[in-house]
């Protein structure tokens, strides 16, 4: 019996060395028992699967959005930094928060786990503090080698660097999520993170998500952009689904009327669906109600539609200057008048962030594509472009210099509010309609918009058929 339960007890601790999972129940000290749901298991596989893959020399970029007050940071930030350390004790962390203090907390967590956790040592009993490991802010292992290093999202980390990168969650409130000031400061601190990573590496990210603008859907972006981005493995977990057994995400320990609570509480379905279903919504009072917005096939195009493409410009590329700049869009439509109200269909879009020469044979390829009629600004720093396009597609397509619209750019777009609210907004479905929808449910008169490139194009198209031109449609060169 003895000899069973030496066995059972060395299996046990071998699983808690092999499982991070295992790890957190065997080191588990607090009074009341860890309760373990489906995201549990699912964040402890995503951050197994990415340490097997880190023991092999592979780099892994995990990023889970999963409901708050579920557990996340005891999982991610004070076990999943000691566990790591001690399969890799000449390895450096850092884990991030939305504050420094809550960063902090987590140290302490750590430390407490490595320093005093006895059955922790019975796991690893070759690792250990420094003796001078008092600083929250950083500290090491006894092998003056190993690190572990904390910091708010926002309190910058230059001069630091880590083998494995943690950001559990940007904000520390709804108002610092929807600030784009704020929203633009974290995403910029978060690409400086992303150059303190040696090859291999680990980034590890578990946020509750905000809005549509946050740092996850930025990322996700810029993934979908650049095909040299790294692969990211996204794993979103919402509150209430019908994948559930129980309809509910931890019902270990969550009532079905806590999560109906948590609905009735946030009040607007801007919050629920971000905070608890990590679905983020367009925020309602927006110039433009973009559930409007009608999806079509092919086969829903008036026959007679007459289109154009308009073009609004910009001549800069994604690069550690500039990391985020404007877009450059082409954008495909027609407009007609059907009992006096305007009907608009968008037939097709491309967008792309490149340095003039390559930007210039991105949209002649986009123009050949379809051979219809063009218009292009050209103001300021573009005219060489209208110039140079005009000269190169002549005697292939038309190229139209837009006429400079007056007033700001809500003045200009406020007539597109009234074709999407009467429902007589359509596009095509494609791949590059969230990108539309995005831009355009975000567009709001209070705001500093960073994006508004789409938007541009969709009033440049509404007012060159304000006018109703006779438009001659070119044949399509393929």
């Amino acid at each position: 019996m003895l000899d069973r339960e030496f066995y059972e007890k060395e299996l046990e601790k071998e699983l808690a060395r092999r499982e991070l999972l295992s790890f957190i129940q065997y080191t588990w000290d607090k009074t009341d028992s860890y309760k373990v749901g489906y995201h549990t298991r699912i964040i402890c596989q995503k951050a197994d699967e990415a340490i097997e893959k880190f023991s092999k020399g592979i780099s892994s970029f995990t990023i889970i959005s999963v409901c708050y007050r579920h557990g996340k940071s005891e999982i991610v930030s004070c076990k999943l930094p000691v566990y790591f350390l001690s399969k890799f004790q000449e390895k450096e962390v850092i884990t991030t928060s939305s504050t420094a203090d809550k960063a902090l907390e987590f140290s302490n967590e750590c430390r407490r786990l490595v320093r005093d956790n006895s059955r922790y040592k019975e796991l690893f009993p070759n690792v250990s503090l420094a003796p001078d490991a008092r600083n929250l802010k950083s500290w090491k292992l006894s092998n003056k080698i190993g690190k572990s290093q904390y910091f708010g999202m926002q309190s910058g980390v230059a001069g630091y660097g880590a083998h494995f990168l943690i950001i559990d969650d940007c904000f520390k409130n709804r108002d610092e999520a929807d600030s784009p000031t704020t929203s633009e400061k974290v995403y910029q601190e978060y690409r400086f993170l992303m150059t303190r990573l040696p090859d291999p590496y680990m980034v590890f990210i578990v946020v509750t998500r905000y809005n549509t603008y946050d740092l996850v859907a930025r990322i996700l972006e810029d993934a979908e952009n650049d095909p040299e981005y790294p692969k990211i493995d996204y794993v979103s977990l919402p509150g209430v689904s019908d994948q559930y057994e129980s309809g509910y995400l931890f019902p270990e320990r969550f009532s079905p009327e806590w999560y109906k609570n948590q609905k009735a509480v946030l009040v607007t379905e801007y919050e629920y669906s971000s905070l608890v279903q990590q679905e983020p919504v367009i925020k309602g009072g927006n110039l433009f109600k973009v559930d409007y917005i009608k999806t079509i096939n092919q086969t829903e195009i008036p026959k007679n539609l007459q289109e154009i493409i308009t073009i609004d410009l910009a001549s800069t590329e994604k690069n550690r200057k500039n990391m985020d700049p404007d877009y450059t869009v082409c954008l495909k439509g027609g407009m007609f008048y059907k009992n006096g109200q305007p009907n608009m269909y968008i037939t097709d879009m491309v967008r792309f962030r490149e340095k003039a020469t390559k930007r210039d044979k991105l949209i002649k390829d986009f123009l050949l594509k379809h051979g219809v009629k063009v218009y292009m600004e050209a103001v300021a720093g573009y005219k060489d472009s209208y110039e140079t396009m005009k000269d190169a597609l002549m005697g292939v397509l038309s190229i139209v210099k837009m006429p400079q619209l007056s007033g700001d750019k809500v003045i200009k777009s406020s007539p597109l509010e009234a074709v999407i609210e009467a429902g007589n907004m359509y596009i095509i479905a494609a791949p590059w309609n969230k990108y539309l929808i995005s831009e355009v449910g975000a567009f709001s008169p209070s705001m500093n918009h960073k994006h508004d490139d789409i938007v541009d194009c969709l009033a440049m198209l509404y007012h060159v058929f304000k006018k109703k031109p006779k438009i001659r449609n070119y044949n399509r060169i393929y």
